[in-house]
């Protein structure tokens, strides 16, 4: 063997193991594990007061749905069209509290917070792969917001 093709295995060989071992470090859990809530979520319906909106439809051809990651004490929400918002995040055994920063963009619309940038749910189920929330608006309707996991 020649001995430059042993260097070659060598640089080759440490040089995966530190791409590898970069790329799994960067899929941690900064900050702690954070359970459940760690990756992205859609959001796929709506209902206020019990009745869905249909303004809402993840399903439509001309869908923008909203999506929620979730990585250490950070979330951003945002919509599929590209505008969202980054803040911080904090839980509860049965709320679940985003505090937006709107230096860094806006709630969607269609999530009914109006100018709100300080948002607490009450947490009505979570699992690995679904999360329900619910938040009663200034005017007393009750919004219950259903999320599936993605990744």
């Amino acid at each position: 063997m020649k001995p430059y093709s042993i260097i070659a295995k060598t640089t080759l060989t440490l040089t995966l193991s530190l791409i590898l071992s970069t790329f799994l470090l960067g899929c941690t859990q900064p900050g702690g594990n954070i359970g459940h809530y760690f990756g992205s979520w859609i959001l796929e319906t709506i209902d206020i007061d019990g009745e869905r909106l249909d303004a809402y439809d993840v399903n439509a051809d001309n869908a923008n749905p909203v999506f929620m990651s979730f990585q250490s004490s950070l979330f951003n929400m945002g919509l599929a069209d590209g505008k969202e918002i980054y803040g911080r995040w904090e839980t509860t055994d049965s709320t679940l509290r985003l505090q937006g920063d709107p230096s860094e963009g806006e709630f969607p619309a269609i999530m009914g917070f109006g100018n709100e940038s300080d948002i607490v749910f009450k947490i009505l189920s979570q699992d690995s792969k679904r999360l329900i929330l619910q938040r009663t608006d200034g005017s007393g309707r009750i919004w219950t917001y259903e999320f599936k996991k993605v990744i």
